[in-house]
């Protein structure tokens, strides 16, 4: 198989040269050859470990997520607790009889708590 190459090659470039050049093709065919099964065979394998990669990764996102969910929720309890607590807290006056110094204080501090819109008890 070898002769008709070598034969054909001699016509071309000439008989001392058709041999070393028909072996240097071959070997440079068998590198591309080996080259691009590398790559593909690379490709592979970094497909195989992005793949496993993403996967953890949304794992990861998933699991965060809850917590963030979660976070949120008991943040909105704290802040709603919170508002209660401060609108309560405008809405009414002590009860007991106080001194005229303590119920100013009273007063004061309730104005203080309150926010813009909020009503301020008709004694003070």
């Amino acid at each position: 198989m070898t002769a008709p190459l070598i034969a054909w090659l001699g016509g071309i470039v000439g008989a001392k040269f058709a041999r070393p050049l028909l072996i240097g093709l071959a070997a440079a065919v068998a590198v591309a050859l080996l080259g691009l099964g590398k790559c593909r065979y690379d490709a592979a394998v970094i497909a195989r470990h992005d793949g496993a990669r993403n996967a953890g990764i949304a794992a990861q996102g998933r699991a965060g997520e809850a917590r963030a969910a979660d976070e949120r929720r008991i943040d909105d309890a704290r802040i709603r607790n919170q508002t209660q607590e401060i609108t309560h807290a405008t809405q009414s006056i002590p009860d007991r009889a106080v001194s005229d110094r303590q119920h100013a204080r009273a007063c004061l501090i309730l104005r203080r708590q309150a926010r813009p819109g909020d009503p301020v008890p008709a004694g003070c």
